[in-house]
């Protein structure tokens, strides 16, 4: 047999391709992990929402349980001693100053490091954690403020913020 007839009948991969499918697996494996990521990402994102928006409807139900009070939630004072647990024998204030004292504990619990007020906002979709923005007109609103440390400065230092209006 001639040289180049033994050449050709031989089979196998030569150092070159083997390391250009290792170099293409590579990239496919670091396109799957940057994808996994990304979604693990997302998915805290989502829960973080999910939290300040229900808590943040929470408190508004709140609110519309004891219209009386309302001005005790926009701007409230330290609770009395009695502890109310319902509305029953209890003032109004003294219910709103627990049901706030409980709601700002599980805020606390459920998204770590989180601001909120309740306040009259004629604008109510403005305003950040240190600014709420709240110019005293409108209805009332309750702002849930916390920062999403995965966003970059140029979504405001990663500020996020939920906005639910308290309806008569």
């Amino acid at each position: 047999m001639r040289t180049d007839t033994r050449k050709r009948l031989q089979r196998g991969f030569s150092l070159v391709e083997v390391m250009v499918s290792a170099v293409v697996f590579s990239l496919g494996l670091g396109g799957l992990s940057l994808m996994m990521l990304t979604s693990v990402h997302g998915t805290q994102k989502a829960q973080d929402q999910t939290v300040a928006t229900l808590q943040a409807s929470s408190l508004a139900e709140l609110i519309l349980m004891n219209p009386a009070a309302t001005g005790h939630y926009i701007n409230p004072v330290p609770a009395s001693g009695e502890d109310c647990t319902s509305a029953a024998g209890c003032s109004s204030a003294a219910w709103a100053a627990g049901n706030l004292a409980r709601w700002q504990f599980e805020l606390e619990q459920n998204l770590p490091g989180s601001a909120a007020l309740v306040c009259r906002d004629g604008t109510p979709d403005d305003g950040q954690a240190g600014d709420p923005a709240c110019d005293g007109a409108g209805s009332a609103v309750v702002k849930v403020f916390w920062a999403d440390p995965h966003l970059t400065a140029e979504t405001n230092d990663g500020a996020q913020r939920v906005v639910v209006q308290v309806e008569p």
